[in-house]
């Protein structure tokens, strides 16, 4: 094998093992298959909180995953503007009730 087709290997190699280390999968309740959330989905950083722990959210398609707890939910037709208020909210839980 030549330095060049090496060098093409390895090249390759690492590119694959860059996508599948960026994969992540979320298994949502009332859903059927996993979800991956490694395109297309924007990842929130969250204030602290007793029940939501994660939210991801997909604008072009309004769609949410929030893990509540341990489980994560899914929730269609939620437009980006809900979602920018509800991360910056001081209060997840309270935001929910109010929704």
């Amino acid at each position: 094998m030549s330095f060049i087709q090496k060098l093409t290997m390895i090249i390759c190699l690492s590119l694959l093992l860059q996508q599948l280390s960026w994969a992540r999968e979320i298994t949502v309740k009332y859903r059927d298959t996993p979800v991956d959330v490694s395109t297309g989905f924007i990842e929130y950083n969250l204030i602290e909180s007793s029940l939501v722990n994660e939210l991801f959210y997909n604008s072009s398609h309004m769609y949410a995953l929030v893990r509540l707890k341990d489980t994560f939910y899914h929730y269609c037709g939620i437009p980006n503007k809900v979602v920018d208020e509800w991360s910056n909210s001081n209060s997840l839980v309270s935001f929910i009730s109010v929704m």
